[in-house]
């Protein structure tokens, strides 16, 4: 059984610059999934709730459906106690894939709240790993890119990942 960061180390090897593989392997963790609290679970609940449910989450829209929920977070939040924070990186299914999904989540006091693959985690068991990111970073970067879509793909990578950690990832190759 391969995890996801044994499959993003494999993908790097077979280029010859640095990849978003190594970036977010250099920079990011694992997260699991995890059974939430009783009171994490309410305030996931509500969360979601505030965003209009689990109908309004669609299949494959993995970062329009984090981005909402980590913004709604912003103005929502009503429980000290619960940390929440955004996260991009890559999944991978345990028992079938060969390379690592892109893909956005959010974790709730380090334990993974997924609403795209929800259903999916109790049937396939995969593995996560990625960065979180500040959501005022998510804001910016849904203000110019006028879209949904992954943060450390788009033009505020630099700020993410600076020069100095590319150099590191580099000098490790």
């Amino acid at each position: 059984m391969m995890h996801v960061e044994d499959l993003m180390r494999q993908m790097t090897r077979l280029l010859k610059q640095p990849t978003l593989y190594e970036l977010v392997l250099h920079q990011g963790e694992r997260m699991e999934l995890a059974q939430l609290t009783r009171m994490e679970a309410r305030y996931a609940v509500e969360l979601i709730r505030t965003c209009g449910g689990f109908r309004r989450f669609q299949p494959r829209m993995c970062f329009m459906n984090a981005q909402r929920l980590a913004v709604r977070n912003l103005e929502f939040r009503r429980n000290p106690s619960v940390a929440v924070h955004y996260c991009e990186g890559y999944i991978a299914f345990e028992d079938h894939c060969i390379c690592p999904i892109a893909h956005a989540w959010l974790t709730i006091n380090g334990k993974v709240l997924d609403v795209t693959l929800r259903a999916m985690s109790k049937t396939t068991r995969h593995t996560y790993y990625g960065m979180k990111i500040p959501v005022r970073m998510v804001l910016k970067h849904h203000d110019r890119a006028q879209e949904y879509s992954p943060v450390i793909e788009g033009p505020l990578q630099n700020k993410l990942f600076t020069r100095k950690v590319i150099e590191q990832v580099c000098k490790s190759r």
